[in-house]
Order: C-alpha cells, then structure tokens, then sequence
C-alpha cells in the first residue's frame, strides 16, 4: 500500500527539476498533487499522471500574492483540501551564472528579490490552507545557501533568506500542527553548465529528483515526520 496514498500535496515550482522528479515520486508513492506554476506543468501533469486525476495543473504566477492566493483557492475547490505543500523555486533568471561585480538592480530583482517574494506568498497561502487541520510545508532550497557561490550570488542570498523564512513559520506555526522543513539539494549540473558549486561532491554522483529526493520529501509529508 502506497504510504502517501490517500495525501494531498500542492507542488509549487518551474518546469523542470527538481519540480518534475518531485512531482513523480509524490504520485508514485500514492499520493494526488497539485502541479501550480505557469502554463508548462500542464504537459507535466499528462506526463505523471499515472492513474486519471492524480496529476492536477492548476496555473499561477508565483511572484503574484493574489495569484498564489487564487490557486490555493481552486486547489482546495478541485481536491478538495491541501495537506502538504512543497516549493521549488528556481526561475530561469536566478541559474544564469553571472560576476558578483556585474550585478545590476533588474539582475538582482530578477534573481532574488523574486524567489523571496514567491517564498512569502506561498508561505502564506500554504498557512490558509493548512492551520485548521495541521500539515506540511517543504521548501526545497539549494546547497548554495550555506556556502555561498561566486557566480550565482543572487540565488544563493535568496536560498539563504528562504531558510531564515522556514524557521520563523515553523516557529509562528508548529503549535497548530504545521511543520517547515528545508530540503537543500544540489542545482541540477545541466541548469548552470561548467560552474562548479562548493558542496558538489563528484563521488555521489549526480542527484536524481526522483530517485533521491521524492522519497525524503514523502517522508517529511508523511506522520512519521511529525515532530521534525
């Protein structure tokens, strides 16, 4: 017996991975997920939807407060509640390798500023629709941001706001059943070509979403992670 089966999981995030791998282990392990992010996820949800219906795309802008908000609406009308929610947010902008000394305030906005604000948005819809029943929120935050990467400052600075941003929810949230996890992969190598990142280790071999990361994710939306 699937041990997600039964769960209902928005999956927040870009095209591509780890959204994809992520998605896929979820409705694998039993689970039915909401795909929110732009029109691509569409094709995703065909992609992944291993039985009619476990696979919903549901369009939103994730820089956009009343966006977010309006699909937390349709995920609760369409599935009818929401117990866990995960985000990957890495848009394009922020995997283009770029001189800290070359960064402009549009650069910065576009690579920052905006993960952040994606972050807070879905903090908050994720809060209004999980504080009656308790539930699950899992950023999914590169490595980057506990070393720092010279040529992907922006998104590194952002990843590293993101942390701070789930351990004040966990914090405010954790006596109504809430909990806020951060899952830090590596960057997918193809996403930021030859740049090498600081805690890549070519012994362990590349990560795969699916293989790798689903299942840690399965377990924190899990019970058994109640008390992490």
């Amino acid at each position: 017996v699937p041990w997600l089966d039964g769960r209902i999981v928005l999956v927040v995030g870009a095209e591509g991975e780890p959204t994809a791998g992520i998605a896929s282990g979820l409705v694998g392990a039993g689970a039915t997920v909401g795909l929110v992010g732009d029109a691509t996820l569409l094709d995703l949800a065909t992609v992944i939807d291993r039985e009619p219906g476990r696979a919903v795309p549901i369009a939103a802008r994730l820089g956009d407060r009343a966006a977010i908000d309006d699909a937390f609406t349709v995920a609760t009308d369409v599935l009818r509640r929401v117990d866990a929610v995960v985000l990957t947010a890495y848009p394009t902008a922020a995997l283009a390798p770029r001189a800290l000394v070359d960064l402009d305030e549009p650069a910065w906005d576009a690579s920052c500023e905006q993960v952040l604000r994606s972050t807070l948005f879905v903090l908050q819809g994720a809060y209004h629709s999980l504080h009656e029943r308790g539930g699950r929120i899992i950023l999914v935050t590169p490595t980057i941001a506990m070393t720092g990467a010279s040529g992907l400052a922006p998104l590194a600075a952002a990843a590293e706001g993101q942390r701070a941003l789930a351990k004040s929810a966990a914090r405010a949230w954790g006596a109504q059943g809430i909990t806020v996890n951060c899952l830090a992969p590596s960057l997918p190598p193809e996403s930021v070509g030859t740049l090498r990142l600081s805690l890549d280790d070519a012994s362990l071999g590349d990560t795969d979403a699916e293989r790798d990361l689903a299942p840690i994710v399965a377990f924190l939306v899990s019970d058994d992670s109640h008390s992490l």
